[in-house]
């Protein structure tokens, strides 16, 4: 690995796509950079810390309205399963059970 002095100059190589590197005086992945300078690396996340001590930031694309509504069915799925139900689904559909503990904790979960 070549090292270079100043880390806004560096470019990384994120998992096995070598057709791209993340550089960081762009802030961007980019297709045109010196291969000799850049730095394999295995994810993202592991990017994102390899940046931050130097105050650098991996800018990824804003989250869509698509990402948030699976951002909140996976933390509300996630609590049904805090309760032993498979997902909202299956927990709202005891709403009108006769077993009361089960239509109590759907009709709690459906308000």
């Amino acid at each position: 690995m070549m090292q270079v002095s100043d880390p806004a100059a560096w470019f990384w190589i994120v998992g096995d796509d070598a057709s791209k590197a993340w550089s960081s005086a762009a802030g961007a992945y980019v297709t045109d950079f010196p291969p000799d300078r850049a730095i394999h690396i295995a994810s993202e996340d592991a990017l994102s810390d390899a940046l931050r001590p130097f105050a650098l930031a991996l800018a990824l694309p804003k989250p869509n309205l698509s990402d948030y509504t699976l951002a909140v069915q996976n933390v509300v799925d996630a609590t049904a399963r805090t309760k032993n139900y498979t997902d909202v689904v299956s927990l709202a559909s005891y709403a009108s059970s006769t077993n009361s503990q089960w239509a109590a904790e759907a009709t709690a979960f459906i308000a």
